[in-house]
């Protein structure tokens, strides 16, 4: 079964519960998703300002296309969150301090508006680096989940970090900002040298 969306893959599971395959949760699941949840939270609320303060048209829509797609991720852990709890498995109301109350909210980053022409460059590359972390992070997190529709949203979520990274590193070069030394020919030649 491919499972396209991350709402899908909370419904798939919410689904497969209610058929009566028990949702198994370990504590290294509840870890996994408190801190996903938090940091899912951290992006988005940096993805709204970052979309807001942006002053190049096209990083504009980058940050506001990447923002629909973190939330999609966060409604996902939710949505299962909410399911287990709904539930009455008890697992996750051992833990309330893990699992952050609906409303709360970390404070905003606040950017002051500049007319220097690198303030998109800093937002840029502070998505760029955050992406990477995330991804990295959610990547790490995968080891630690026995729990299959969070192991699969966790996948999801690391292949949009991966995307997103790609997708603004690209903007950052477009835009002369990345610093990169390009290969020459004779190192590409040299490299395909090796593997022949």
């Amino acid at each position: 079964m491919s499972i396209a969306t991350v709402d899908d893959i909370a419904v798939h599971w919410e689904n497969q519960t209610q058929e009566g395959e028990l949702m198994k949760l370990t504590v290294g699941d509840i870890k996994v998703w408190n801190e996903s949840l938090i940091g899912l939270i951290k992006e988005l609320e940096n993805l709204s300002s970052f979309a807001t303060h942006a002053e190049n048209p096209s990083l504009k829509e980058i940050f506001a296309e990447q923002l629909i797609t973190h939330r999609q991720n966060y409604v996902g852990l939710q949505t299962l969150l909410d399911g287990a709890s709904n539930l009455g498995l008890g697992t996750l109301s051992r833990y309330p301090s893990l699992v952050p109350p609906k409303g709360v909210s970390t404070p905003h980053l606040v950017l002051e508006p500049s007319t220097d022409k690198s303030s998109d460059r800093l937002l840029a590359y502070s998505h760029f680096l955050a992406c990477c972390r995330g991804g990295r992070e959610f990547a790490w997190n995968l080891f630690d989940v026995s729990y299959p529709p969070l192991a699969e949203i966790l996948q999801h979520a690391v292949s949009h970090y991966a995307r997103d990274a790609v997708t603004v590193k690209q903007w950052l070069l477009d835009h002369g900002h990345y610093l990169t030394e390009w290969a020459t020919t004779e190192q590409i030649r040299s490299l395909q040298k090796t593997f022949q």
